[in-house]
């Protein structure tokens, strides 16, 4: 629980990280669902979508000011996905309807192009999704020394793209769901 937030969050890799948005989204299903801590699955999806910017959901909060930080092209499509299992395990209708205009945001955002912090993410002609640079890392794989990254993961990385997929897909059903048929398309 973080009192700051008043919601419960979850912790990637205490004492040396606090909340990431990354790996909160990957454990969500195992740590919260299976085990049906439904109310405490909730909190943690709104922590996630309390401090969306320009489409991203922060993958972690500063340990000295609790300021969002806004590295990663994957912990907002990662959202899109345990939104979808929140869904099929709680049938919460009311909750996922209440949420769909900050999930059209992130897929607005990534369409137009997200440049916040070098993140340099955008749909690129081809319809695949672009992020980072040759010194911004923004999947995964984030590992630096020396500022130099280690394994480059600038450009359209596979897995960014299909998460993107999968986001466009669960995006339309849940529009199509809630009589949003116009923005299915």
């Amino acid at each position: 629980y973080r009192p700051s937030f008043r919601l419960h969050t979850i912790i990637a890799g205490y004492p040396w990280f606090l909340d990431w948005g990354r790996d909160s989204l990957i454990s969500f299903e195992g740590l919260l669902l299976k085990t049906k801590r439904y109310d405490l699955a909730k909190e943690v999806l709104k922590t996630m979508m309390r401090d969306i910017k320009y489409g991203l959901v922060p993958n972690g909060y500063s340990g000295f000011d609790n300021r969002p930080l806004y590295n990663s092209v994957d912990a907002s499509l990662l959202l899109f996905e345990q939104i979808q299992k929140y869904l099929e395990y709680t049938g919460d209708d009311e909750f996922v309807e209440k949420i769909l205009d900050k999930l059209e945001t992130i897929i607005e955002n990534y369409i137009k192009g997200i440049d916040v912090d070098n993140n340099n993410i955008y749909l690129d002609t081809d319809h695949l999704i672009v992020s980072g640079t040759e010194n911004t890392q923004n999947t995964w794989m984030d590992a630096k020394v020396d500022g130099v990254a280690v394994t480059p993961r600038n450009g359209k990385a596979v897995e960014i793209n299909s998460m993107w997929y999968n986001s466009l897909k669960i995006m339309e059903n849940l529009c199509k769901k809630y009589g949003k048929k116009t923005k299915a398309k």
